[in-house]
This record gives C-alpha cells, sequence and structure tokens, in this order.
C-alpha cells in the first residue's frame, strides 16, 4: 500500500499485522481523491477509525493542512506514528500538523461537540461488521463535527451492498463502487438549508 499522489507519491504505509484493520486500497483511494479535486487543500482533516492512516495521509500528501486520527488499537497506532514520519519526511512537513488521539469514536464525537470543534474533511472508513450495525449513529455523530460550509466534505467507506439512511443534513455527491463484494465510497457535503 502506497501515497498515490501529491508530495509524498509512492511512499509505502505500513499496515498493522493481522485483520485488526482493512486499509482502503490505493485504487479506492486514487478513485476518491480525484473525485475531490483541490477542494482538500489547505483544510484540516479527520481521519476516524483511521487503521494506519491511509486516508488521512493521502489527504496531507495532496494538500490538506493537517489533521487529527482517531483510532483506538494500539497496533495500528503505532502504524500511523511510523506512517506519519514517512510521509513528514517525503513532503518536507511538520509532523506536529497531525495528531493521533487514542479514543473511542464516539466520544471523541462529545468531546468535539462539547468544545465546538468541527472539520472540513472527514474521512471514516469503520469495520464494516461496526458499520452494518451502527450506520445511523456513525452517520449522524459525523455530521455533528462538520463544519457547515459548502466546501466541506464527509466521506465514508463502506460495504459496496450497504443502502445508505435518508438525512436531511447531507447531499450526496458521489458514491464510487457499489457492487455487492467490494468497498463502496460516498462523499457527502452539507446541506445548507437554513432549516437544519
Amino acid at each position: 500500500m502506497r501515497v498515490t499522489g501529491g508530495k509524498a507519491k509512492g511512499i509505502l504505509l505500513k499496515t498493522p499485522k493481522g485483520d485488526i484493520t482493512r486499509p482502503a486500497t490505493d485504487f479506492t483511494r486514487e478513485s476518491v481523491f480525484s473525485s475531490l479535486g483541490d477542494i482538500i487543500l489547505d483544510k484540516e482533516f479527520l481521519d476516524a477509525f483511521a487503521g494506519c492512516g491511509s486516508y488521512g495521509l493521502e489527504a496531507w500528501s495532496r494538500g490538506a493542512s493537517g489533521g487529527v486520527f482517531i483510532e483506538k488499537h494500539y497496533p495500528a497506532i503505532k502504524r500511523i506514528e511510523e506512517n506519519i514520519t514517512s510521509v513528514s519526511k517525503s513532503s518536507i512537513q511538520e509532523e506536529t500538523l497531525c495528531s493521533i488521539i487514542k479514543k473511542d469514536f464516539f466520544k471523541f464525537c462529545e468531546d468535539c461537540k462539547i468544545n465546538d470543534k468541527k472539520f472540513e474533511l472527514i474521512f471514516a472508513d469503520p469495520p464494516y461488521d461496526f458499520f452494518e450495525k451502527n450506520a445511523q449513529n456513525i452517520i449522524v455523530s459525523l455530521i455533528s463535527i462538520l463544519k457547515k460550509s459548502d466546501s466541506s466534505r464527509l466521506i465514508i467507506e463502506m460495504p459496496g451492498n450497504t443502502n445508505l439512511p435518508q438525512l436531511d443534513e447531507l447531499i450526496l455527491l458521489k458514491r464510487i463502487g457499489k457492487k455487492r463484494s467490494g468497498p463502496s465510497v460516498s462523499i457527502f457535503k452539507p446541506s445548507l438549508k437554513e432549516d437544519q
């Protein structure tokens, strides 16, 4: 697995051993970032359920200002640390522009709401079985920390056969991959209707 574009293009990303993570494939990430284009430039990202940090690191390499990785598994956190160092050296950016928070996803979202912290660029790649059982709660929590701006984006990777709940707070811009056997990525922006 490698960074597919930007200043750190080609840098190898280390993944934890075993099956505690299911990193987004190079092909999937390349498709996502081709769709996002320059909207990521100079934005702070959140990489939720970060795994090895592939989405956030890809964004950082391609021009995001830095960001936050949320992960609760220690082996994955170690890999994110190593990957931040590799991408930082390759792209000549300070490692301190990225931080890792070891915390449960829902607890992190609650803390963000308390502190009025919002992000313009959010990637979420939860374990598929967890997403299938908690899709509504995950999406509602993500909406609560998504900055309400026309340039904000929420990117969620999920199983290809997932039926998305209808939510007035989000506008689906694109869905990449819909095959039952593969991943699907949905790109949303917030609805800016006043009654939301």
